[in-house]
């Protein structure tokens, strides 16, 4: 693989994506992140993940949107609007299954990596340590999760139909 030569890094970016993938970060990581602190069977933890990453994705194809419409230079058009937003997975049902899926992936892995490390932390540290995890996870660090949500995402594409 050829990397890109220094002079291209911060012009070849697509400043829309940026902006869908931290706006889906933070919804997605900081509502699993409320969610670990609160004491809840594992189908509740599951479904938040869950939730929280489709909320995640469809405010994040709004930002891509509305970033990709300010940048354009063509001035703002509301109809281009939707229809960025729309491709970039704005109610798209198999885009949500997906992220539903991958967040209920994603909240499960952290849950077991919190519950393998919670006989060695304080009751004070715990939720800390676990809300570290998934924001941790959330905002792109290279995790185990991060690849498993990656091959989901991958295994569905395969599967579903667009």
């Amino acid at each position: 693989m050829q990397g890109k030569s220094i002079d291209k890094v911060f012009t070849d970016i697509d400043w829309g994506d940026v902006a869908e993938g931290t706006v889906s970060g933070a919804i997605a990581g900081g509502t699993m992140g409320m969610a670990s602190v609160v004491e809840m069977p594992i189908w509740g933890i599951l479904a938040t993940g869950g939730i929280g990453a489709v909320a995640g994705g469809q405010a994040g194809s709004l930002a891509n949107a509305t970033v990709d419409e300010v940048t354009s230079g063509e001035g703002w058009n509301t109809g281009r609007f939707w229809e960025r937003a729309q491709a970039s997975g704005l109610g798209n049902p198999v885009e949500m299954i997906k992220d539903f899926a991958a967040g209920m992936g994603s909240a499960g892995i952290t849950e077991a990596i919190s519950w393998v490390a919670e006989p060695f932390l304080s009751q004070v540290s715990y939720p800390l340590v676990k809300g570290g995890l998934i924001g941790f996870y959330k905002f792109g660090v290279e995790t185990l999760g991060q690849v498993i949500d990656t091959r989901i995402h991958e295994i569905m594409e395969e599967t579903l139909p667009e």
